[in-house]
């Protein structure tokens, strides 16, 4: 049960935002261009951050732990954590600006 542990603690980080943000984000949110590239952007970050930590031995993947297939040393899930890590940031900014603006009117 321990490996699904992180797994289950993404998906109640974003079935929350979800939940409290679902009246303020629409998909087309998701298909915007600034989500695109804020996306891009961030997912860039994150890879160069596990190459570093990686060849500096501050963190490794150990096989038992993950899927056995990896692109450029990192599991493929490590790829769909950034993507779902981006999500989560970009609805809560979202939520965020639309909870601001209600205040300002």
């Amino acid at each position: 049960m321990q490996q699904w542990n992180y797994f289950i603690l993404e998906l109640a980080l974003f079935s929350t935002v979800a939940l409290l943000g679902w009246q303020e984000w629409t998909p087309r949110g998701f298909r915007s261009r600034e989500f695109r590239r804020t996306t891009l952007l961030l997912c860039a970050l994150w890879f160069a951050l596990d190459q570093l930590a990686l060849e500096a031995n501050i963190w490794w993947f150990p096989p038992e732990g993950t899927l056995p297939i990896r692109i450029l040393r990192l599991p493929v899930e490590e790829y769909l954590c950034f993507l779902g890590h981006t999500a989560i940031t970009f609805l809560i900014v979202r939520l965020l600006e639309a909870r601001w603006d209600d205040t300002k009117h």
